[in-house]
């Protein structure tokens, strides 16, 4: 006679393993490297917590892909098992398939925000309530390491109540002691993607914008770009993680460049005494033939209520390079008060 084991509750935060197995129990049964609460997505999603904590959202599991090269947007979930009020940290780690058994070796790399931390807090008022993640994680993924095929992505869950066992404990060294781990510790969430080497970009770099205090209460900040004349011909495009910072989202998708300065943009509200952001800025070459003298800039001014016009110009800024004074340059219907570009280096 086959043996059943006896299943107890789990009662924290949870992340499943797959969308069948039975709820707040463990061990869990069937696939588990499947985790539907692991949500890779290739732009960032306005109000993650509302889209993805539906009862059509919840019962899905999405694509196991990411794009090589290019910025994907990793949100996590959890479901609240804990009888009240819980907060806790989540993490995420991207491992080489090779490497799945050495946690002590891809638990020294987390994927950060936008913000550059590496820890987002979850916190849940009531019983099985469905917490999402606020701000994705970010991840330009690169090419498996060598013996790996693909990239397993691993959500670690941390509470006071339920320490996590990979962050506070031994760690597994071998894969049937990580399989029983996630099968019994519903603060592991476990999920195999592919990548997918489709139109990658020749550079993705990221900039740091500073908000300045709006020029007048009601206005819109004008986030924008455009490139000089040899980049003409190529493509540009924009995204940004802080989903609650701007309202929509900062996702400008790819778009061709079809002349000198023209410029290519979104209009969106910031919240208020939001200081900072990082916002992605990708480059396809495409028919364009750039020179050491021609560059990418991008910038961010206000837009007074109910006008076009552009106010109080400021730029973003592109890191890594070094600051440069363009108030000579003739822009259309636009006066920079100073910038930094993205200069081509071959």
């Amino acid at each position: 006679m086959k043996q059943t084991l006896a299943t107890k509750a789990w009662t924290d935060f949870a992340m499943r393993p797959n969308t069948t197995s039975p709820e707040g129990q463990v061990p869990t049964t069937g696939e588990i490297v499947g985790c539907p609460d692991i949500i890779p997505q290739t732009s960032p999603v306005n109000d993650p917590q509302a889209v993805f904590s539906t009862p059509d959202s919840w019962n899905t599991t999405y694509p196991g892909q990411v794009l090589e090269g290019r910025p994907n947007y990793l949100y996590v979930r959890a479901k609240n098992f804990y009888p009240g009020q819980e907060e806790g940290t989540v993490r995420l780690y991207a491992a080489g398939s090779s490497l799945i058994q050495w946690p002590s070796i891809w638990l020294q790399n987390p994927l950060t925000l936008d913000s550059g931390s590496a820890g987002l807090t979850l916190s849940a008022q009531n019983q099985n309530d469905i917490i999402v993640g606020q701000q994705p994680f970010y991840w330009e993924a690169p090419p498996p390491p060598a013996g790996s095929d693909h990239y397993c992505l691993f959500s670690l869950v941390d509470t006071e109540n339920t320490p996590n066992p990979l962050l506070h404990s031994d760690v597994p060294s071998d894969f049937s002691t990580m399989a029983d781990l996630v099968t019994n510790s519903l603060n592991v969430g476990w999920k195999n993607v592919a990548e997918v080497a489709d139109d990658i970009p020749a550079w993705t770099k990221r900039i740091t914008l500073e908000v300045p205090a709006p020029v007048e209460q009601g206005s819109r900040l004008h986030i924008y770009c455009n490139g000089t004349r040899q980049t003409v011909g190529g493509s540009v495009a924009l995204s940004s993680g802080e989903s609650q910072g701007f309202d929509p989202v900062i996702d400008m998708p790819k778009t061709e460049i079809k002349g000198q300065y023209d410029t290519y943009g979104l209009l969106t509200t910031p919240s208020p005494g939001l200081a900072r952001t990082t916002i992605n800025v990708s480059f396809w070459k495409g028919a364009s033939n750039p020179t050491l003298q021609d560059r990418i800039s991008v910038y961010a001014g206000w837009v007074p209520p109910d006008s076009d016009a552009i106010g109080h110009l400021i730029e973003a800024g592109v890191a890594q390079r070094v600051p440069e004074e363009v108030a000579g340059d003739e822009i259309p219907w636009e006066t920079p008060v100073g910038a930094m570009h993205y200069r081509f280096t071959g």
